[in-house]
């Protein structure tokens, strides 16, 4: 079947109509939920709350970097005045908004999870790691043969490094001259949320090895040779960990936290990210796969997810990708 012809701007039609379907998709699941949702919660409250904690930065750092790039584009008489704003301030801005829309809605809707289908899935998915690493989890096999403590501060280091990573790619990505690139990026980025930390995240509702022993009673001698009900460490993550077995069992809704194990949204969103950098350079690519392993073994490691959760989510990420891919070639005519 040949590409369906949409006119000299069909990426950026197709790209906005995918943006829109998907932000859309995003409020109905969030929709969907509200039953289950605590009486007390304002939703309202919450959005602002996020938009000020989390959207304000993303945003003030996109308007200075993308007013130095019109700048230098009108100079340079790339385009015309109207066209380069238009671009910037109103098809780019509205891709960054509904960005933030369907994050705010995966975070509501990940805290929900535990409401509408309770935890259940830990015993299978510690039974697939236990048969990867030879009756116990990769945890106690790799403190076996390497010297934890700077295992521990290695793994702590990239696991925290995921946001700022994520962001700055997010916002270069926002700010690329390239439609089809950066439609790529944000389309193949939101479904990862939406289909994979939302939706899968539900059908298979778990806690991670680090939280098995605070929502099972039958707790396996495996969860407590690694991972000991009252911890003591001084750890970046470890900080991470109280906050959001804290407010997971309180039931309480907090911008950007929750607990869910598969997949893992760090290694699917690191496989988007590595992609998107394969497609701007081979190395800058080797670097992001490079990062996606290192982002695996630490989140495994750290115990907030199962093997099987990153390797679920790198097959599951890359086939978001190639899909997005499809969509984008087989809509797009080359012109």
């Amino acid at each position: 079947m040949g590409r369906l012809y949409l006119g000299k701007n069909a990426t950026l039609h197709v790209g906005n109509l995918c943006i829109i379907a998907i932000t859309g998709l995003s409020i109905i699941l969030n929709i969907a939920i509200y039953p289950w949702m605590p009486s007390e919660t304002n939703v309202f409250s919450l959005f602002i709350e996020t938009a000020e904690q989390q959207f304000s930065a993303c945003l003030f750092s996109f308007f200075i970097i993308a007013c130095i790039i019109i700048n230098i584009r009108i100079l340079q008489n790339t385009a015309s005045a109207k066209r380069i704003l238009t671009d910037y301030f109103v098809h780019r801005l509205l891709v960054l908004l509904a960005t933030f829309l369907c994050m705010f809605n995966f975070s509501v809707f990940k805290q929900t999870i535990p409401l509408i289908a309770s935890f259940s899935w830990d015993p299978t998915l510690l039974e697939v790691d236990k048969a990867l690493f030879g009756g116990q989890l990769l945890t106690t096999w790799l403190n076996t043969y390497l010297p934890m403590g700077v295992l521990s501060h290695y793994a702590d280091t990239c696991y925290a490094s995921w946001v700022t990573i994520s962001g700055a790619i997010l916002l270069w990505r926002a700010l690329s001259h390239d439609n089809t690139q950066r439609f790529h990026y944000f389309i193949a980025w939101l479904l990862c949320w939406i289909l994979l930390g939302s939706i899968m995240a539900l059908l298979f509702s778990s806690v991670g090895p680090c939280f098995y022993a605070h929502f099972y009673t039958d707790v396996p001698s495996t969860i407590y040779q690694s991972f000991p009900l009252n911890p003591q460490g001084t750890l970046l993550t470890d900080d991470a960990k109280t906050f959001l077995l804290s407010v997971s069992q309180q039931h309480r809704y907090t911008v950007g936290f929750g607990i869910s194990a598969f997949p893992s949204l760090h290694v699917a969103t690191s496989v988007i990210n590595a992609q998107t950098l394969a497609a701007a350079h081979p190395l800058l690519g080797r670097l992001g796969w490079l990062y996606v392993g290192a982002v695996t073994i630490s989140a495994t490691y750290l115990g907030f997810h199962y093997m099987i959760d990153c390797l679920a989510a790198i097959v599951a990420a890359y086939s978001i990708w190639l899909f997005t891919h499809y969509l984008l070639q087989h809509y797009v005519d080359s012109k």
